[in-house]
């Protein structure tokens, strides 16, 4: 048993030890010595020592506690404000509170937790500091409330519950040789010259995620819905980019998978930048889900890439949500390769689309020889490391 534990065993002990010889020394006098002064030293001391333990009891009788996030959404890494108010009506008497804040274990906290003394305030509050290194939905569920008594030898426990939730975004960094993912298609020279220069062929119903600049408001008026403008250039400069899901089964991997997270993150930044059309695909919850994403709806594509968990084993790897005939560009963002991936990567250039494969681990020899003989395109990142701060 570590001193800690041993100090918390021992305290309680001693200190009803100590009560006891009080109780036994003021009982033992007023035997005695008799009269009243020693007796009603005796009664007041016992009276005292009642009250102090039911006093715990009130003091939790319509006693609230709520929490506040300084933020709902954040990037990795940054640091929040988090706030837990006690509230209790006036007349409810308490000797002290002491506040626990339960966060979650992967969340970087300094004094979550303190101490509220007697006083006649409806309500309290106190902050601490907190910080999430990692992304993901982070949940707050539950304050810890001890009510003690005078002498600190009776305390009571009341477990709030309120479920907060925190959306921490995916870190993302510039990338510098995105050009070399498109050498042969006409979106490469958009990444040199950076302008929208297109040539209208045509109009289509509007979808959600398209740019208002590109709504045909002439053609829509004499019609019922949105028209979108369609450009030479579209079908080439559309680009799907699918975060794979894969099944974790170990820390290692685990980090990886993060990793092909990031890389995600920072290609669909980088798309934005030069106005490129994203479709970011994602798997959670037992299905895909699409996001038509661009500068202005980028947040949108974060927290879909902050939810991103890996499959548990018991699931079918999915397949990509790719229809027949589509066109543009795909690239598909793996933690690690395996002979699944390989065959699915297979699949998917039998179907002749421009497939171009991102992989967070180092790709085996083997794989690498086999990725060359069936025309894989694989593309590695080079990033800058400061972040994307333009999307």
């Amino acid at each position: 048993m570590s001193n800690f534990r041993l100090k918390m065993v021992v305290m309680p002990i001693l200190k009803w030890l100590l009560a006891i010889f009080i109780f036994a020394g003021f009982f033992t006098y007023g035997m005695f010595q008799g009269g009243f002064v020693s007796w009603f030293l005796f009664y007041g001391v016992a009276a005292l020592f009642i009250i102090s333990c039911l006093i715990p009891f009130i003091s939790l009788v319509g006693l609230k506690s709520s929490r506040r996030i300084s933020i709902e959404e954040t990037e990795s890494g940054s640091v929040f404000d988090v706030s837990i108010t006690l509230s209790k009506p006036w007349f409810i008497p308490f000797f002290y509170y002491e506040v626990i804040d339960t966060a979650p274990h992967s969340i970087k906290k300094e004094k979550n937790k303190t101490i509220f003394f007697f006083s006649f305030a409806k309500e309290m509050t106190f902050s601490y500091e907190a910080s999430a290194s990692k992304r993901g939905v982070y949940h707050f569920n539950e304050t810890q409330i001890i009510a003690h008594d005078l002498f600190g030898l009776f305390w009571l426990k009341r477990k709030m519950k309120e479920e907060t939730l925190l959306l921490v975004y995916p870190p993302y960094y510039l990338i510098q040789n995105p050009q070399y993912l498109f050498d042969n298609v006409k979106l490469a020279k958009r990444f040199k010259k950076g302008n929208d220069d297109h040539s209208i062929a045509g109009v289509r119903p509007y979808v959600n995620g398209d740019r208002m600049s590109r709504i045909d408001w002439k053609r829509s008026a004499g019609v019922a819905g949105l028209l979108t403008k369609e450009f030479e250039t579209d079908q080439n400069e559309e680009v799907t980019l699918i975060v794979y899901p894969m099944i974790v089964r170990s820390e290692q991997e685990r980090e990886w998978f993060e990793a092909s997270v990031i890389d995600a993150a920072s290609l669909a930044s980088t798309f934005i930048r030069v106005k490129a059309h994203v479709l970011l695909c994602t798997y959670n919850q037992g299905g895909w889900k699409k996001t038509q994403i661009e500068e202005r709806s980028w947040k949108r594509g974060l927290r879909d890439l902050a939810q991103v968990e890996p499959l548990a084993s018991t699931i079918d790897l999915p397949m990509p949500p790719l229809n027949a005939g589509d066109s543009g560009i795909i690239v598909l963002a793996l933690p690690f390769m395996t002979d699944h991936i390989l065959q699915l990567v297979k699949t998917l250039i039998n179907q002749r689309v421009d497939l171009h494969v991102i992989v967070a681990k180092p790709i085996e020899q083997e794989y690498q020889e086999e990725m060359k003989r069936i025309g894989a395109q694989q593309f590695e990142p080079i990033y800058m490391r400061r972040r994307a701060d333009y999307a």
